[in-house]
């Protein structure tokens, strides 16, 4: 018997209620978000089908949105206790907002990142209802099937569930920074950026930034512990720097900070030396 290959190419179907979350959520968000779907794959045939999506908290922006891992253990625990099973998650979608759908580097990291040893679907839409679409194949060879066809099955209902449940989950850098009791001004001119490429992720900087406002810390290095950050994944020179770009700390404490790391990194020797007064071993600093 003849098989249909062409009904066997793989293509992406989106019911009804996945549907309108991707929708609602997309035009709502001021920035991006992601999100990730319930599969099912019948076999014999290449229709994947997305039931539904599941929004972790997480904190975006214009331009970036990446999987929290804490947040994301969050969401599969709850659907664990809902009786989904983590088998079928094998779908991410998210937003690229007012930009257009491609797949930049921060989006091919997350991907590789998603590898489960088998195949995962991701998307990637925008507010001009643009969608792109790509099948993943990890095992037994990495294969990625680009531009795969996506049907949208459309049954739109009330959205205000949906409008209040990304209003609660997905902060947006780049507009409210309520949560964080911070200065909007502050934040909208770039600390939470600036932040994140000196090393800090989204959740450390999440309370990194809540105890640097609340000033309860006498030097950096207890600012850290109080965040709980590990130095050791930071560039402390360029972290400073930030706090001085923002008023934070002075340049003069700045510069007394550095000296007093490199002391630590590289501690001044005790040598012994004979006093030609006395005989008796004096002990002076080498540098």
């Amino acid at each position: 018997m003849k098989r249909n290959l062409k009904k066997r190419k793989p293509h992406l179907i989106l019911e009804p209620e996945a549907v309108r979350q991707l929708q609602i959520w997309t035009d709502v968000a001021d920035g991006e978000f992601g999100c990730f779907g319930i599969t099912k794959h019948t076999e014999d045939t290449g229709a994947i089908r997305v039931v539904r999506f599941f929004l972790p908290e997480q904190v975006c922006s214009q331009s970036y949105t990446k999987p929290d891992k804490q947040k994301m253990a969050v969401m599969m625990t709850e659907m664990i206790r809902a009786g989904y099973n983590m088998g079928d998650l094998r779908c991410w979608a998210h937003s690229h907002a007012d930009s257009g759908t491609f797949w930049s580097g921060e989006d091919e990291a997350t991907i590789k990142e998603l590898d489960n040893d088998d195949w995962y679907v991701s998307i990637v839409v925008n507010k001009a209802g643009a969608t792109l679409a790509r099948l993943d194949l990890y095992k037994p060879f990495r294969v990625t099937l680009h531009d795969i066809e996506v049907v949208e099955q459309l049954d739109l209902k009330a959205s205000a569930d949906l409008v209040a449940e990304l209003k609660a989950k997905v902060v947006d850098l780049d507009e409210d920074f309520s949560v964080y009791n911070v200065d909007s001004d502050v934040v909208q001119s770039g600390l939470f950026e600036d932040l994140n490429a000196c090393g800090l992720g989204w959740v450390e900087i999440d309370a990194f930034v809540e105890h640097l406002i609340a000033r309860k810390w006498s030097d950096p290095w207890e600012l850290m512990a109080l965040a709980e950050i590990d130095i050791t994944d930071v560039d402390f020179d360029y972290l400073l720097q930030i706090m001085v770009d923002y008023s934070f700390i002075s340049e003069q404490d700045r510069f007394k900070l550095l000296q007093e790391e490199e002391e630590c990194e590289n501690p001044q020797e005790e040598t012994p030396t004979e006093s030609t007064s006395d005989s008796l071993t004096l002990y002076t600093r080498t540098s």
